[in-house]
């Protein structure tokens, strides 16, 4: 018979064991219930909130994510029920947070955070939703320890690319184990699914739609195989999938508009943020480039994100301040259209200092300096003025 005292600790030790898996499920339930995400039915065409949502009561709410909320829906027989929700876009970003806590548990839970994020960063029409969304894939491709820039890009694609595409998704489905209603795969299905996953997972999918189609599939099929060749397949093109289309989808979120053409600049900055955080400082010149390219050549039309990547430029070593990546700007030539072009005085004020840092000269608001240098560069044949 336990001691009053070892109450406690007992209950500790229960908590901090089941706590995390139970926890996690508590965060998706909610996730799905104001969402209407389901795994097996696939993505809307549309994004809606649901104003009434299958929720805990406070008291297991107030422990989240500790492990004493499962255990105080255990102990007391607690279970969710519809309850309105004032901010129902405030519940999804607070529940997909919470889940991304847990990417570290299982392949499995880190895909449904991915699955979960790529379908908000698509389809949710609200910029702060988004925000989240891109932190969350952040979170996923440092679990896999996947670089966004190494990531293949997808195939430019085309109707026949498309078709054969489709047609390769439909061999994996027909051989899902929920097809073959518990029997073994014969030797030409497994055959023919490992060929069609192989050039599956070879590269993105055009459609970034198809992709997000494909881990669903893989995902639901890693969990439900026993023949031990196939899920093993499964496995490990789920892993490929889920890499490739989260650094797909923060290459995408780097430019973001809304419907109307608009820069998203929260949106945006996260997207830029988490790719240098995952690919370092070499990142930087390579968003210069995408920045540049996306505004045809022009200054980006954000003042935020301008800034934010002018800051950027400030922080790399001496090796990468003259990178090109391309037919872009390396980031010093990005610094001075800045301090030519903007405009926006303050900023090409901070321009001209980031620049100065980047050469290693003395900092000076005098844009002359830079002008002289830049002639004597042009002079050179190392750069050019803008």
């Amino acid at each position: 018979m336990l001691r009053p005292r070892a109450i406690p600790v007992v209950l500790a030790v229960l908590a901090g064991c089941a706590g995390p898996e139970l926890s996690y499920s508590i965060a998706r339930g909610e996730f799905d219930s104001v969402t209407g995400y389901a795994t097996e039915s696939g993505e809307s065409a549309g994004f809606a909130f649901r104003a009434d949502v299958d929720r805990w009561p406070w008291t297991v709410r107030l422990f989240y994510g500790s492990g004493f909320d499962w255990l105080l829906a255990r102990v007391f027989g607690l279970q969710p029920s519809a309850r309105g929700a004032d901010n129902p876009s405030g519940v999804a970003r607070g529940r997909l947070a919470e889940m991304a806590g847990y990417l570290d548990l299982s392949l499995g839970h880190l895909a449904d955070v991915a699955e979960r994020a790529l379908w908000v960063a698509a389809r949710d029409p609200q910029p702060l939703d988004q925000a989240v969304a891109v932190e969350s894939l952040e979170g996923v491709l440092a679990e896999l320890g996947v670089d966004p820039l190494d990531s293949p890009m997808a195939d430019a694609g085309g109707e026949a690319t498309v078709a054969a595409i489709d047609a390769d998704l439909r061999v994996l489905e027909s051989a899902a184990p929920w097809r073959r209603t518990a029997r073994e795969p014969s030797a030409t299905e497994r055959r023919r699914a490992l060929a069609s996953l192989q050039r599956g997972t070879a590269r993105p999918h055009p459609s970034a739609e198809l992709g997000r189609r494909l881990l669903r599939f893989l995902h639901r099929a890693a969990v439900a195989e026993s023949d031990p060749m196939l899920r093993q397949a499964w496995v490990d093109g789920l892993a490929t999938v889920v890499g490739q289309e989260a650094s797909r989808m923060l290459r995408i979120k780097l430019t973001a508009s809304d419907e109307l053409g608009v820069p998203r600049d929260d949106v945006r900055r996260s997207a830029i943020l988490a790719i240098v955080r995952l690919a370092g400082p070499r990142a930087v010149p390579w968003i210069v480039h995408q920045l540049v390219r996306s505004g045809a050549g022009r200054l980006d039309s954000s003042e935020h994100v301008r800034r934010l990547v002018v800051r950027l430029c400030a922080a790399l070593p001496a090796e990468l301040v003259d990178v090109r990546v391309g037919e872009g700007p390396s980031p010093i030539e990005f610094l001075y259209d800045v301090v030519k072009r903007d405009d926006l005085a303050g900023l090409r004020t901070v321009a001209l200092e980031a620049l100065a840092i980047c050469l290693g000269r003395d900092t000076s608001h005098d844009p002359a300096w830079a002008d002289a240098y830049w002639q004597e560069r042009a002079l050179r044949g190392a750069g050019r003025a803008p």
